[in-house]
């Protein structure tokens, strides 16, 4: 096995909910850059939500919006939007429940509920500011992801009524809505083949819902030592967590660094 490129996750991967990052992790991937591998971020965030954190790590490469979005070395390479009449029908539902949306895309985040706390919060938990209040633009501009936010109870009737949509929960409020054949691995495949590299010739280190296809796509998986038990059932290799240095003993388990 000879790893060419590594995907790396955000959040509770590369930094915890105060943007805060281990004390080798800058390190460990200046060196793994050094080394000639190449560095990606693969994230469910927007690519205005990773900005700060691009700069953090000094990485220009990434796949955005749970697979949506690709870009490599500031050139976009892929780009798919949530299906607009799929949308549409979500949008009647949410209505009619009262359960607010978050619309996003590469300009910006928008939401159709004035201070609603929920999207405060969640908002607050990624350290960005709140969404813009534009009900209509779902049906003025193209969506890349949405949030739904409500309970956990009430996801099912979303996943029951909606199959041609996936639903990942992310918060206790929310939960991030992609096309039903939308994951990270798609977008990892769609990059693996601009890049001309075989997967098996690629690594990725997670530790949420939305990388469980990720783990399991790339050669090697590595899940966080903080990771949800599902992650780790899909990794290869569970490292430390990741304020023990995670990132570090990973990148030094596959010998590279």
């Amino acid at each position: 096995m000879s790893i060419e490129v590594v995907f790396f996750d955000i959040d509770g991967t590369l930094i915890d909910v105060n943007k805060r990052t281990a004390s080798k992790t800058v390190e460990a991937i200046n060196q793994l850059k050094e080394n000639g591998t190449k560095v990606v971020i693969a994230t469910g965030r927007s690519p205005r939500h990773i900005v700060d954190i691009q700069k953090m790590f000094n990485i220009d490469s990434f796949v955005c919006f749970n697979g949506s979005i690709g870009v490599n070395e500031g050139a976009s390479i892929f780009h798919h939007a949530l299906n607009h009449a799929h949308l549409t029908d979500l949008v009647k539902d949410t209505d009619a429940n009262a359960h607010p949306m978050a619309f996003l895309n590469n300009l910006g985040s928008y939401t159709n509920a004035e201070n609603d706390d929920r999207i405060k919060v969640t908002f607050d938990h990624l350290k960005e500011e709140m969404p813009e209040y534009r009900p209509t633009v779902w049906e003025e501009e193209p969506i890349i992801q949405s949030f739904l936010y409500c309970s956990p109870d009430e996801q099912k009737f979303y996943e029951e009524s909606h199959p041609e949509l996936k639903f990942t929960r992310w918060h206790k409020y929310a939960m991030d809505v992609n096309n039903c054949d939308m994951n990270k691995s798609v977008g990892i495949r769609s990059y693996l083949e601009y890049l001309d590299i075989d997967p098996k010739n690629a690594a990725a280190f997670g530790d949420n819902l939305n990388d469980l296809e990720m783990l399991s796509y790339v050669g090697y998986g590595v899940a966080m030592g903080n990771a949800i038990d599902a992650a780790k059932e899909k990794a290869d290799f569970v490292t430390k967590s990741l304020h023990d240095n995670g990132i570090y003993y990973g990148l030094k388990h596959l010998e590279l660094i």
